[in-house]
């Protein structure tokens, strides 16, 4: 008999682990698990996921000013929550619950799951900072296994002492029948502008890095005037997206950088591109948009720290840099610009890092085998 799997997302739009949540559905087995979603606000995915014939459940939440361990946050928003929750996984019979947020966010969750009795599966997705709240703490006790996205999160989370069988490493995977494209034949396709386009693809964050993007694109151009700029994301930054405006105006650089904005299809934006950047300033905990253009057989420049330096191994599938460092970033891409042995080469061996680590099957497989750990 199938089990009902409830997967709690909490957040407000789209990411990283909305993206993953949805490959994950997409590919798990229908004939051993039934998946059901519980979210709070809706977005784009929501109605892609309803496409997969997964049944979808909206709770209201909310996330005030007082801080998700404040005591009257607790009694206000999450205790509120926890007891929807429960009335959720009483009625759909639920056997697991897979939170798909950090654990900060799902103290209610917790909360609903242990008084359900119910196995806590939770995918952590983000650093810590070292750093624990008393409650996140406390309830990490109830969790029957930890998922981190990569090493880095791992290591980062023992200030929750937790015993490592119950904190394994699952990386997210992609689906690479999505992604198919030869690099060494793109170079003449009609869909690509004159010259080179060199892209930058993510929400608009700060520490996201667009600026030391523009930056190193301002010293390029003083140069050579066949290199296309692209940042691809959506704005979520209001106040941020204008200060890069503003930086692209007052470098003069705007005949040659463009916003692009949020795109649907990103393997069809990605086969335009010659080559991938990854600028981020801190340590981000995977990269996931890395592997998808990786699997692309894009030759790929990140910044090196956290996850991203578990994904690319310098020189052989792609390029690291010190982050902050536009002459840096700038140097990189001029050298890849001027070897196209060295592109193809980078590229087709980031495919071949993708399909033997970061394949989608892999991930599913590694979930509905924890799946049946947590429930022997």
């Amino acid at each position: 008999m199938e089990k009902n799997i409830l997967f709690v997302h909490l957040t407000s739009g789209i990411g990283g682990g909305t993206t993953c949540l949805y490959n994950t559905l997409s590919h798990i087995n229908r004939k051993k698990f039934n998946p059901i979603v519980v979210y709070y606000a809706n977005h784009e995915y929501i109605d892609r996921i309803r496409s997969l014939k997964v049944e979808v459940i909206r709770v209201k939440k909310t996330f005030k000013y007082l801080g998700r361990s404040h005591f009257l946050s607790i009694v206000t928003e999450e205790l509120p929550f926890a007891l929807k929750l429960l009335l959720i996984i009483i009625k759909k019979h639920i056997d697991v619950v897979h939170l798909n947020n950090d654990i900060s966010r799902h103290t209610g969750s917790i909360i609903g799951a242990v008084l359900a009795r119910k196995p806590i599966v939770i995918t952590m997705r983000g650093s810590m900072g070292g750093y624990v709240s008393r409650i996140s703490r406390a309830l990490a006790k109830f969790v029957d296994q930890f998922i981190c996205v990569s090493a880095y999160v791992r290591d980062d989370e023992i200030a929750f002492h937790v015993p490592p069988d119950r904190m394994g490493v699952v990386y997210d995977g992609i689906d690479l029948n999505r992604y198919q494209c030869d690099y060494a034949q793109r170079r003449g396709s009609t869909l690509k502008p004159i010259g080179y386009t060199v892209g930058i693809v993510g929400n608009l964050h700060r520490y996201k890095g667009h600026n030391i993007f523009i930056q190193a694109a301002s010293d390029m151009i003083k140069t050579r005037d066949d290199i296309n700029f692209v940042i691809v994301g959506k704005i979520v930054d209001e106040d941020y997206y204008r200060e890069l405006t503003h930086l692209i105006q007052t470098l003069g650089i705007d005949k040659f950088l463009a916003f692009e904005g949020f795109v649907n299809n990103i393997p069809e934006r990605l086969s335009q591109l010659d080559i991938f950047v990854h600028a981020s300033i801190i340590a981000e905990s995977f990269g996931m948009v890395i592997c998808e253009a990786m699997a692309m057989e894009l030759p790929v420049i990140s910044t090196n720290m956290g996850g991203p330096k578990e994904i690319i191994t310098n020189n052989k599938d792609g390029l690291l840099i010190d982050a902050g460092k536009p002459e840096e970033l700038a140097t990189a891409i001029l050298r890849l610009l001027s070897d196209e042995a060295l592109r193809v080469r980078l590229g087709r061996n980031a495919r071949k890092t993708v399909e033997q680590k970061f394949d989608l099957q892999m991930t599913v497989t590694n979930l509905e085998n924890l799946y049946e750990d947590v429930l022997t």
